[in-house]
This record gives structure tokens, sequence and C-alpha cells, in this order.
């Protein structure tokens, strides 16, 4: 999948979201407007307030121009309460959208391929990443109409006062700013490849805890843990080269939002030679202090998770889009068991002595002080209500539970297995409630745990 061929699909799509909602977007600017001049006024009435009130002696202008600034802040409240009021109707069909395409994909992946009907991937994809693109999207709506509109009231006011302030904020915000973008597409790249690898992740681990079990009763946990080793190595790999970006962005931030206050106190002496006034100098600095970098701030935020988040999963719900699943090694065939050695005298085929066992350390024993021997060709039932411990005796013999107390033997030796060769315990024959079908041949299937099926037995003495 190509990067440019990502980005053309997004924004394709973006277009027809949007241009759908268009009466939804006027309400938000006309709201983020009265943004724009709570900021404008915020830093205006400032440079009034001094010049025309507190350094020429005039305390009741000064304190007339605050309060002009103190209205642009009533302005300000009323502004986000419209924005929040109509963010609604523009987040929540999004996600509506996205959950409807996702439902659909899973049908469409389930009619194509039955066998992966519950791929765990199409539940990350409704649940977890349907929830990530609607709050980022949300989050990325709110900070970006504000960055747009603060800065247009912060600059506008700038201008107003004296214009030569812009050459002084103007540089070292657009280099800090064009720093940042540079990092956008490389934070996506990566951002994809840790969604890909999450998403393996999932699938790998909802495979094996279907089968969990019957994995354990046939010693494959150390091969059928390898892939999610793998996937957890490159999980770890992929977050600390996001890291890394963050670093990068970190310091474009610095750039774009620290190097215009330190231009401007710089540029001071200069400015004031020439016939700033105190109060315009002032009011350049609170608009930078104040709204112009805060918004910088939140907006590069924003781009650098929640923005190049949205655009990796809303790739993931375009059209013609490829398989997502980062590829699974395939797992080592199980070295064929080698025949257990024959006893040198008889011994009993199963024997359990003062075994005790429970689940847990303050629960009460299931079993409790049992003795039971069964020689070779010996039969044993146990019946009885649920919950008298059947299943759990038949987890001891099979080796999959350790007693808490006491000894469990197969032919002479322990049930439970410790270090040793790994592959399944050629004591054991499983036979698993659910059906495993492996792709391949019958014969294949039939022949899973033992690849030599035709060598003659050996005859007995």
């Amino acid at each position: 999948m190509s990067e440019n061929g990502a980005w053309r699909r997004i924004g394709g799509e973006g277009r027809r979201f949007l241009r759908g909602r268009a009466r939804t977007l006027t309400a938000l600017a006309l709201w983020s407007l009265l943004e724009s001049a709570h900021t404008f006024l915020g830093g205006y009435a400032v440079a009034r307030a001094l010049d025309d009130g507190f350094l020429a002696s005039r305390t009741g202008t000064g304190i007339a121009w605050l309060a002009v600034a103190g209205a642009g802040a009533l302005l300000g409240g009323l502004a986000l309460r419209g924005v929040f009021a109509g963010l609604a109707d523009l987040v929540e069909p999004l996600r509506d959208g996205l959950v409807r395409r996702a439902v659909r994909q899973a049908l469409e992946r389930a009619v194509a391929d039955p066998a992966r009907a519950g791929h765990a991937g199409a539940v990350s994809r409704l649940a977890q990443q349907t929830e990530m693109a609607r709050d980022s999207f949300a989050g990325l709506v709110l900070v970006a109409r504000s960055f747009v509109f603060t800065a247009a009231g912060a600059l506008a006011g700038m201008a107003a006062l004296a214009p030569v302030l812009l050459l002084f904020v103007l540089p070292p915000l657009l280099l800090g700013t064009a720093g940042f973008l540079l990092t956008l597409r490389p934070m996506a790249r990566v951002q994809r490849r840790a969604l890909d690898t999450d998403e393996a992740l999932a699938a790998r681990t909802g495979e094996l805890a279907a089968g969990l079990r019957d994995v354990v009763a046939c010693g494959g946990g150390a091969e059928a843990g390898a892939d999610l080793e793998l996937l957890i190595a490159a999980q770890e790999r992929l977050t600390r080269r996001l890291a890394r970006w963050a670093a990068l962005r970190t310091v474009a931030l610095g750039v774009a939002g620290r190097l215009p206050v330190v231009a401007l106190l710089l540029g001071a002496p200069w400015l004031l030679g020439r016939g700033l006034s105190a109060g315009a100098l002032a009011a350049a600095l609170t608009y930078l202090v104040q709204s112009l970098l805060p918004a910088l701030d939140s907006l590069m935020g924003a781009l650098g998770s929640a923005g190049t988040r949205l655009v990796v999963v809303l790739d993931r719900f375009c059209p013609q889009e490829q398989p997502t699943g980062a590829p699974l090694a395939e797992p080592a065939p199980a070295p064929a068991p080698a025949p257990a050695p024959a006893p040198q005298e008889p011994v009993p085929a199963a024997e359990l002595r003062q075994v005790r066992f429970a689940y847990g350390p303050h629960a009460q024993p299931v079993i409790d002080g049992l003795d039971l021997t069964l020689r070779e060709g010996e039969h044993l039932a146990v019946v009885g209500p649920s919950g008298i411990g059947k299943s759990t005796l038949t987890a001891l013999l099979a080796g999959l539970l350790p007693p808490g107390r006491g000894t469990v033997l197969l032919a002479g030796t322990p049930a439970r297995r410790g270090a040793g060769p790994r592959g399944p315990d050629p004591r054991r024959t499983l036979l698993p409630q659910q059906a495993y079908v492996f792709t391949g041949s019958v014969r294949e299937n039939l022949t899973h745990l033992d690849p030599d099926p035709d060598r003659k037995p050996v005859s007995p003495a």
C-alpha cells in the first residue's frame, strides 16, 4: 500500500464527508469568529490600557479598556459553548459511518473466508478503532479550528498595532511549523505499522485462547507463544520509534512556540528606539503567551498524536484496502514424539498418592488425601454431580494441573513433566471437544503428530 495512495483515499473520503455537512461547518466557523474577536480584544485592549490609560495617567481609561478585554473573555466562553453544541453534529455521523463500514467489511470477510469469521482484527476495528477515530477527529477539529481563528485574531491585532511586530514573530513561527509538518508522514507510517502489529497480536491471541487447553495438553506452549513474542517485540520497537519522532516534534514545537518570544524580547530595544510603544510591545507578548503559542502547542500535540492516528485508522476503513494483519511466521513442525522407554518392571498405569488439590490457597480442596492405583488393563468410571472433581481428577492425571500435595504418576513417572524435550507428551492421547482442521490434505491432518505413519509397528516378543 503506497503512502500517497493512502492520503488520496482519505482525502477523497474526507472531502465527500465534509461537503455533506456544510451547514454544520458554517455554524462552527461563525461561532469561532467570536473566539477570534476575543483574541483580538485580549491584546489590543492591553495596549490601549497601557498607552492611553495607565502610562498616560488616565486610570479610568485603562480600567475601561481592561473591561473591554473582560468582555472579550465572555465572548470566548460563549463561542466555546456554541462550538461544543455543534461538534456532535460533525463527530457522531463519522463514528456511525465507520461502525457501519466495519460491520460490512467483517461480513464480507466472513463470506469470503468463513474460517476467519471470528477474526479478532474485526473486533478491534469495530470497537477500539472506531472510538479512536471518533475521539481523534473531535480533538483535531477543536484544536485546528481554535488555532486558525486564534492565530487570525492575534496576527490581526499585531498588524493593527505595529506591522513590524510580524517580522519578529512570523519567521520562527513558520520555521518551527514547517519542521513539525515534516514529521507527520513518518509518524503516520510508524503508527500504521503499530496498528498492523496490534491487530495481528489480537488475532493471534484470540486463536490461541480458543485452543489453549489443547495447546497445553500437547505440550506446544513454547511453539505457540513464539509468534506472540515476535509481535510483542515488534510492538516495542515501533513504540520506541514513535517516541523518537515525538522528541523531534517537541524540538519543532520549541522553535515555533518559544523562539518568537525570545526574538521579540531581544528586539525590544530596537523596536522601542524606533517609536514602538510599550503598550504595543506588551500586547504583542500577550498575544504570543496567552493566545497564539498555547493554540499552537495544542495544534501540534493534536496533529502529532491524534492526527497521525486518525489518518492511519481511517485508511483501514477506506475502499480497496489491503489486508492489515502482519504476516505470522509459520510454526515449526513439532518433533516426532519419542517412544516411551519400556518399564523395567510392572508398574501401575496410573497412581495417586495422598493427592490434594484446591483452586487457590484459601479455597476448599476439591480433592483431599486421594489414594488411587490403576493397573494396566483396568478401567475406572468416575460419575457424580457437577462440582465433585471429575474434570479436576482428569486434569491431574493428564498433567494439566499440578497437585497441591501428593504425587501423580503415569507409568511410574510424574504426570506433569518438568524441564525436558518440548512437544506432545507421548504418554497421552488428546481427544479435543473441537475438531481442528489444518490447511492441507486429509492425510496430512490425520498424521499431524506422526509424520511417518507407514513405519511397521514393532511386533511384540
